[in-house]
């Protein structure tokens, strides 16, 4: 893993999170962040939740991590997709 990369604020003022670094802090598209200023220096901290409810964070984490085609999404959502609780 490098240690050290140099990314630009865009216009929006986001900054890349460069992926090495999101999988090695276990980061997710959609996980809340901290961010602190430490004199001149930027200090961002993932915000991991009440440890107490361990499966409601993974799902926060997984949350927006599965792309899912519209109509797929449309076709599970609707009242007429087949559902029988034997084939789980």
């Amino acid at each position: 893993m490098k240690l050290k990369y140099v990314e630009r604020i865009n216009q929006h003022g986001y900054v890349h999170i460069p992926e090495d670094y999101q999988k090695d802090l276990g980061l997710c598209p959609g996980e809340e962040v901290e961010l602190q200023r430490a004199g001149e220096q930027l200090v961002l901290k993932p915000l991991r939740g009440d440890k107490s409810k361990p499966a409601r964070d993974v799902v926060d984490r997984l949350y927006g991590a599965l792309e899912v085609a519209p109509q797929i999404a449309e076709e599970v959502s609707s009242d007429d997709y087949p559902y029988n609780p034997e084939d789980i």
